[in-house]
């Protein structure tokens, strides 16, 4: 058994930082720019949490125009993309 000492600590928390780090960068990058033209990056299993509730729902499929999100108990729910830009952040 390995002893505990500041430098496996420090590993440690570098490990798990940087695995969040990585997890932020997915969920942020909902939108991307590329030579002047917008990709969309909204895709199913983003996590997105209502300004107004509080509450979060998790993207279930992505249409042309709309959203199904999906909440913890597995009821969906249909959004505009321009509501889930307004109404919905990231958590």
């Amino acid at each position: 058994m390995e002893t505990l000492t500041p430098e496996v600590l420090i590993g440690v928390l570098r490990e798990r930082y940087e695995l969040r780090l990585e997890s932020a960068k997915r969920e942020l990058a909902t939108v991307m720019k590329r030579k002047g033209e917008e990709i969309d990056l909204i895709s199913p299993e983003l996590k997105v949490k209502s300004k107004k509730t509080g509450l979060r729902y998790t993207v279930d499929s992505v249409g042309t125009n709309s959203i199904v999100l999906k909440t913890p108990e597995g009821r969906k729910l249909v959004v505009s993309k321009d509501s889930l830009e307004k109404e919905y952040e990231l958590p």
